[in-house]
Order: C-alpha cells, then structure tokens, then sequence
C-alpha cells in the first residue's frame, strides 16, 4: 500500500511496535499489514484423500481450500471452497493447524481443516483442472516436496496411520518463509 486509506497521503515506513510498518505522516494512520485468512482441507472421501489441481495459480496437485470470504467464519470458507473446487459436501470434523505463509508481499494465515464427504460427486470446478480422490500414500507422492506434504504426514501422524515418507524435498519446519505456491 503506497497511500493512506483514510486521507490518501503518502505513506512511509517507520518503526511502529517493534516492527516496520508503512504509517502515514498526517493523519497517523499504520497499515499493520494483516495476514488475510485462507483454509485448506485434508478432505476424506470414504477412506481417500481428495487433491485438486488448480487452473490457474499451478500445475501442482494440492489440497482444497482458498480465501475465506466476508461475513464467514473459517469453516464456512472452507466448506464453500470445497464445494466450488470439487463438486461434494462436507462436514468439518477438527480444525488441525495454522501457518503463517508470504506470498509475493502478501501474508496469509492458512487455517487447515480435516473435513469428511457428506454427499455429492467429485466434479472439477471452474478453477480446478482435475480433481481425484486417492490413497494416503499417493497422496503423499503428489504433493511431495510442499507444505501440503507436510500436512498430511502431520495429519496421518495425528490419525495413528503408518507410513512411508515421500522422500520430501522440504528441508525445513513450516513457518513464516512457506509461500501458498509451494503447497
């Protein structure tokens, strides 16, 4: 942001609690440069997870989810992404985790959801290139090397499930340098 929402001066960056924030010289306004809230789902269809493959933002498989919207809590966002992105309803079981992810300047708070299919038939959305449903360990292997490995190896560990590693390329612990596009 490069003006001031509230009187449209210029903003500039100043130490403001700890942290260097765009603030503006006139009205006193601080772009305190909240992270927007995103949900994903580890979405059990039967005894599969289901991954999608977006259209638009990678050629990666992933799990569901995306931005919750206004006026809806985080489990509203996510069944509706759900929906939109793979056709089924479901029913949120347990909120998991959260990570704090950066993308291209922009943070986001990625709130993850372990939801079970209610109803309804695995159909793309019109942001999704394929969706399937598969195997624990297949799924492991699609999206090896992502933040949404490491979900779902924390997930199986959370469930009790054995398994075999992926061989992951990610070399470190989730945090504040994992971006959205390496999920």
């Amino acid at each position: 942001m490069k003006y001031c929402p509230e009187c449209a001066t210029p903003l500039q960056q100043k130490e403001a609690y700890s942290k260097q924030r765009m603030i503006c010289s006139n009205c006193g306004y601080i772009d305190w440069a909240n992270p927007a809230p995103v949900a994903a789902a580890v979405l059990l269809y039967e005894k599969q997870i289901v991954l999608v493959k977006n259209r638009r933002e990678d050629r990666n498989w992933g799990l569901p989810g995306g931005f919750v919207e206004p006026g809806e809590n985080a489990e509203e966002g996510v069944l509706r992404e759900i929906f939109e992105e793979t056709g089924v309803n479901g029913k949120v079981t347990e909120m998991l985790w959260t990570y704090p992810m950066l993308r291209t300047k922009k943070s986001f708070l990625l709130i993850v959801f372990e939801v079970q299919r209610v109803d309804g038939e695995l159909k793309a959305g019109d942001e999704i290139a394929d969706v399937r449903r598969v195997d624990f360990q297949d799924a492991l292997k699609l999206v090896e090397g992502r933040l949404d490995e490491h979900i779902l190896s924390k997930w199986a560990q959370h469930r009790g499930i054995s398994f075999k590693p992926a061989g992951s390329r990610v070399t470190q612990t989730p945090g504040t340098s994992i971006r959205r596009d390496q999920t």
